[in-house]
C-alpha cells in the first residue's frame, strides 16, 4: 500500500498517513495520490470539505460524498478512542482519590460521637460570606451558578475542610466496620443528588453509585437561579441510617459544604429518602443463611406476616429481631 508523506500542509511537521488504505474503505482508493500530491496528513481529515475535494480535483459530487463520509467515520472512531483513554484515566484518577479517602477513614475511625462533633464544628460555616470572612475562601472567587471552584480559589484551611468534608461523606455513604466506621445502622435510605453535568465530577469519589441523565425545569422562588431544560447528572446512594437520623444530617452539612466549597452552584439540590423495599435490602438479607432462615420461619409460620406487604417491612421486622442492619 502506498503511503503519502506530510511535510507542511494545514497540520505541519513531518507526518505518514496511508492515504490508500484510508479511502479504500468508500472505494475510492484512486484518489490516493491527490492526497499525497497535496501533502495532506491524518490531522487535515477534520477540515476536509466540499470546497478542498473539489480543489483537489474531484469533481463528481458523488464521489466526495462518499470521501466526507469516510471523514464522518474517521472523526468518530478518533472521539471513540479518545472518550475510551478519557474514561481509563479518570478512573484511574477515582481509584487513588478513594483510596486515599479510605486510608484517611481508617485512620481516624468514625463513630456517631466523631460524627456529631463535625457536625457542630461545621455547620456555621454552610454560609459562602462566612466562608470569606475567615479566610476559608479568597473574595475573588467566582460568584455561584458559575464556574466550579478550583485549588486557586481556596485557601489551605478551605481545601483541608473540603477535604475532611469528602472523607465524611464517603463513611457515612460507604462506611464500614472493615475500614473503622462504626456506626449502628437500622433503616435504608435513598440520598438523590442533583448535580450540574460539568460539575459531576466533584462528587467522583463515589462508589456503588447509580447516575443518571436529568433535564432540570426547577425554578428557584426568588427567580434567582433558573435550571430551564439544564443538562444534570442525577446521582442515587442507598445507605443505611442510625436511629438518631444523625447520618441524614451529616449528608445535608457534607452536601452543603462540597458546594460552597467547589461545586458553587446557587442551589444543590438534595434529599434523602426512605427505602422500604430494595432488592439490594434483601439481597444482604439472604446473601447469609441465618438471616434467610428467619425469613422463611416469618413468612410460613405467621398466619399473616405483612413482611412483603404495606403492614410492615423486611427492614422494620428483621432490625426488631436482630439488632439493626448489616
Amino acid at each position: 500500500m502506498r503511503a503519502g508523506r506530510k511535510e507542511g500542509g494545514m497540520g505541519g511537521g513531518e507526518h505518514k498517513f496511508c492515504w490508500f488504505s484510508w479511502l479504500s474503505d468508500v472505494g475510492m482508493e484512486h484518489y490516493a495520490s491527490k492526497f499525497e500530491k497535496n501533502m495532506l496528513g491524518e490531522q487535515d481529515v477534520v477540515h476536509m470539505n466540499h470546497d478542498l475535494l473539489k480543489s483537489m480535483g474531484i469533481h463528481v459530487a458523488k464521489e466526495r460524498i462518499k470521501v466526507l463520509d469516510r471523514q464522518t467515520k474517521h472523526l468518530q472512531e478518533k472521539t471513540k478512542r479518545s472518550n475510551s483513554m478519557l474514561k481509563k484515566v479518570v478512573k484511574k484518577i477515582q481509584e487513588h482519590q478513594q483510596a486515599s479517602i479510605v486510608r484517611r477513614v481508617e485512620r481516624s475511625g468514625v463513630d456517631e460521637c466523631k460524627l456529631l462533633d463535625w457536625a457542630k464544628a461545621n455547620w456555621l460555616l454552610c454560609d459562602r460570606t462566612r466562608l470569606v470572612e475567615e479566610a476559608y475562601l479568597r473574595p475573588s472567587a467566582p460568584s455561584q451558578r458559575t464556574s466550579i471552584l478550583t485549588d486557586d480559589n481556596r485557601t489551605e484551611s478551605d481545601q483541608e475542610v473540603l477535604r475532611s468534608t469528602k472523607d465524611i461523606l464517603w463513611a457515612v455513604l460507604f462506611g464500614t466496620e472493615k475500614t473503622n466506621v462504626h456506626l449502628t445502622r437500622v433503616a435504608r435510605e435513598l440520598l438523590c443528588l442533583t448535580v450540574p453535568s460539568y460539575k459531576a465530577y466533584a462528587f467522583n469519589f463515589f462508589r456503588a453509585v447509580t447516575e443518571l441523565g436529568a433535564s432540570g425545569t426547577w425554578r428557584y422562588p426568588d427567580n434567582v437561579s433558573n435550571d430551564h431544560n439544564a443538562s444534570n447528572i442525577l446521582l442515587q446512594v442507598e445507605f443505611g441510617e442510625t436511629e438518631s437520623n444523625l447520618i441524614g444530617d451529616v449528608i445535608m452539612v457534607c452536601t452543603h459544604l462540597i458546594n460552597l466549597l467547589e461545586v458553587n452552584e446557587q442551589v444543590l439540590y438534595a434529599r434523602c429518602i426512605s427505602v422500604e423495599q430494595s432488592t439490594l435490602f434483601t439481597h444482604l438479607y439472604f446473601q447469609r443463611s441465618s438471616y434467610r432462615h428467619k425469613i422463611v420461619c416469618i413468612l410460613f409460620s405467621t398466619p399473616n406476616p405483612g413482611i412483603f406487604t404495606g403492614q410492615s417491612s423486611p427492614r422494620a421486622s428483621l432490625s426488631a429481631r436482630d439488632g439493626g442492619l448489616p
